[in-house]
């Protein structure tokens, strides 16, 4: 079988040319959990292995599947069945890396192509990506990088053609990490100036004035928009009553779904909000308690995660921006995709404030970047998830103040 090598030049982030697999670190987790499907040219070389046993093992092990019409690993207990005992894959073990299939390959990598941009990240599923992608303290940049690979399939993740911004991407990008690279604003006040920062924008797009985003951006740099835009942030009045029933409603939509964050009890998202929000013996709580709860879980939540480990939620935003391909992340405008990037994160942030309330002074950064991992599953993995929050939020897209100030604490 002749492969035809092939180079690609990508926007990346720069910690990815330090991204080295090691499956001691992580136990082989993505080999557990994840569907394995089997692109044909994979499947060529399975059916042309010489050791017949190897080679019925490997087939043996394999079923059609229909929504994809391709192969895809049985999963035995919910783990692939060529994870051998020693935590090496048998397929690669015997065969070489050249072997694997176009998911195993790839994976964490994440690609996309967005009108002929080629961006690639890696998915936060992966514990060793998590902590090269959120820990180092300095500002998250990008850069450059050629990549020559067999895989073609593999490599191009998705494809966004039918979003109106797209040929904006890069520049829409840039003024994103501007903003939310911003360390003279809180992480808050930089999400409220993005999205009053898109809205300005998503006019102009909407009336042919794309063109016009370069200026935005030198403006955007200028002291006197920064005056403007921060004084316009800061008199804006969040909502605490609409930000609980919102993440609340969230919750028991999602949760009703069966759509589970975590898989041991320890790390259960409703456990933890559940516990800090007091609900065990009851159900329905007076707003006023409810503000007491909340004022109690933001101190803490301040003093452990958001002001030890802000830079570590930087690096959580930028990259969840760029390795989700927003603002192209969907059909429809601008706003939407901001409004659903923005409820994303608070509800993520949510789960944190209700973890660290109950954990308290033995929240560590283990736990932050576990609760990014099983997170990283659901947004990466879980369509239903997205779906079920982007069902809630469309209805209120022509108001992206209101969502605003329901979503965003001012005072954090």
């Amino acid at each position: 079988m002749i492969e035809i090598e092939k180079e690609f030049t990508c926007i990346v982030p720069d910690y990815l040319k330090f991204f080295k697999c090691d499956w001691q670190y992580c136990g082989a987790a993505c080999c557990k959990g994840f569907q394995v499907d089997i692109d044909r040219q994979t499947h060529q070389k399975y059916k042309s292995i010489s050791d017949q046993n190897l080679r019925r093992k490997i087939l043996d092990s394999l079923e059609w599947n229909k929504s994809t019409k391709t192969y895809r690993m049985r999963l035995e207990n919910a783990i692939c069945p060529m994870l051998r005992d020693d935590l090496l894959c048998t397929i690669q073990k015997n065969f070489g890396e050249e072997f694997l299939s176009d998911t195993c390959a790839d994976f964490p990598r994440r690609t996309y192509v967005v009108d002929k941009v080629i961006e690639r990240s890696l998915s936060l599923t992966c514990p060793i990506a998590a902590r090269l992608a959120l820990m180092r303290k300095s500002p998250m940049k990008f850069e450059k990088m050629t990549f020559k690979t067999t895989h073609a399939a593999s490599f191009f993740y998705r494809s966004v053609n039918e979003v109106p911004t797209r040929k904006y991407l890069v520049i829409l990008q840039q003024i994103a990490f501007e903003v939310l690279q911003d360390r003279r604003m809180t992480l808050n006040e930089r999400l409220t100036a993005l999205g009053i920062i898109f809205s300005e924008i998503d006019g102009l797009i909407i009336n042919g004035k794309g063109e016009h985003l370069n200026l935005i951006f030198g403006i955007y740099r200028s002291e006197d928009y920064f005056k403007n835009l921060t004084a316009k942030v800061r008199s804006l009045k969040f909502q605490r009553e609409n930000y609980l029933s919102i993440m609340f409603e969230l919750a028991e939509k999602i949760f009703s779904k069966a759509v589970v964050y975590f898989s041991t009890e320890q790390r259960n998202f409703t456990k933890y909000v559940a516990e800090a929000f007091e609900f065990i013996d009851e159900t329905n709580k007076p707003f006023p308690e409810l503000f007491r709860l909340y004022d109690n879980n933001i101190k803490i939540y301040k003093k452990i995660a958001l002001d030890p480990f802000n830079h570590v939620l930087e690096n959580y935003l930028v990259h969840s921006f760029f390795g989700g391909i927003f603002p192209c992340h969907m059909s429809g405008s601008l706003m939407r995709n901001y409004l659903l990037f923005l409820t994303l994160f608070k509800f993520f942030e949510f789960g944190l404030i209700s973890m660290t309330a109950v954990i308290k002074e033995d929240f560590s950064i283990d736990d932050l970047l576990e609760f990014v991992e099983r997170f990283s599953k659901r947004v990466d993995h879980a369509t239903k998830f997205q779906q079920i929050i982007l069902d809630y939020i469309i209805n209120f897209e022509e108001y992206p103040l209101e969502v605003m100030t329901s979503l965003i604490d001012f005072a954090i």
